[in-house]
């Protein structure tokens, strides 16, 4: 008597045959593709129908990586915040400073009687240090023909104005000012 294996396990063609098949269904299905592009129908019809499969997957990556994002962004949001009210506190310091100077600056004027505008071209200069021979009662200023201003030109002290074609004009305090260009290196 020759026993059979139960029908659960019915032996087919063996794995080696079944490898081999494959193997060329494989080859023949990528040549065929490649050649002709047999393929590209049951491609796409496969990528539309898959495509909802691929979306559901990936909603919960997509749910954390947008919690991230929120959480970089609300983070990110906040130091901004920060650092934009720490410039407006500074921006507004700097205002209130510049309007206690407008306002100091307006006083002094009042006080000194100046004019608000000047009707004549003015250019500021810096004293630079006073000539070492006392008898002469000189200074010498920060600015010269270097920094393109005329060599004869009139100078004024703050508590006068000098109309004088001069280039040298007495202040109240007796001391002559002199415009002398300035020296080559040195700076303001």
């Amino acid at each position: 008597m020759e026993y059979s294996p139960p029908p659960l396990f019915k032996q087919g063609p063996s794995a080696l045959a079944r490898l081999i098949f494959f193997v060329l269904v494989a080859l023949a299905l990528l040549i065929s593709d490649a050649r002709f592009r047999t393929l590209e129908i049951v491609r796409g019809v496969l990528g539309a129908g898959l495509y909802p499969l691929q979306r559901a997957a990936l909603v919960p990556r997509d749910f954390f990586m947008g919690a991230a994002d929120l959480a970089v962004t609300s983070a990110t949001l906040r130091g901004e915040n920060e650092k934009l009210r720490t410039r407006n506190l500074q921006l507004s310091q700097q205002a209130n400073q510049a309007a206690q100077l407008d306002a100091e600056n307006a006083h002094l004027r009042n006080l000194l009687q100046l004019s608000q505008r000047m009707t004549t071209q003015s250019i500021p200069a810096e004293i630079q240090y006073d000539t070492r021979d006392p008898f002469t009662q000189k200074v010498v200023i920060g600015r010269g023909s270097q920094q393109e201003s005329p060599a004869p030109m009139p100078l004024a002290s703050v508590a006068e104005e000098c109309a004088s074609p001069k280039p040298v004009c007495q202040n109240v305090h007796g001391k002559d000012y002199k415009s002398q260009p300035r020296l080559q290196g040195r700076g303001l």
